[in-house]
């Protein structure tokens, strides 16, 4: 995405990240946070690459969050941030989410597989550790 507006210099001031492959930026500020912003709303997804062209470089957490920032669009960075925290909590042997779709809770089992009956500590709904559905019986 690329606006071919005439744009000062400061609109492409610096490498967007020191690991990008690109010597020269031709990509616009803003256009680098519509090309953040259209990745993360579509995809959902902190997998973001530089979109300059033959660098291909993946965007840590601090780059996304800097770009999204530079718009000033608060909820958006929240969305963000709200996105890889659950992504880290997920990635834990001991994180469940309730299975009660209404819910939208998660909690830590302690004991994992081996403490397979998860009652959730906000609807009280039982969920099933191995499976990750609703308990039930047999």
């Amino acid at each position: 995405m690329v606006c071919y507006e005439d744009k000062d210099l400061n609109e492409f001031d610096g490498l967007i990240t020191r690991n990008c492959q690109h010597l020269n930026r031709l990509l616009c500020n803003s256009c680098l946070f519509q090309h953040v912003q259209k990745v993360f709303e579509i995809t959902f997804t902190d997998d973001i690459y530089c979109p300059e062209h033959d660098c291909n470089v993946k965007f840590d957490y601090d780059t996304v969050r800097k770009i999204l920032l530079s718009n000033g669009n608060d909820k958006l960075v929240e969305s963000y941030d709200r996105y890889v925290c659950y992504r880290q909590l997920e990635q834990m042997n001991e994180f469940i989410w309730c299975s009660n779709v209404l819910c939208n809770v998660g909690q830590l089992n302690e004991g994992g597989a081996q403490n397979n009956i998860v009652t959730c500590f906000n609807c009280h709904q039982k969920t099933c550790f191995t499976h990750k559905i609703q308990w039930h019986e047999g």
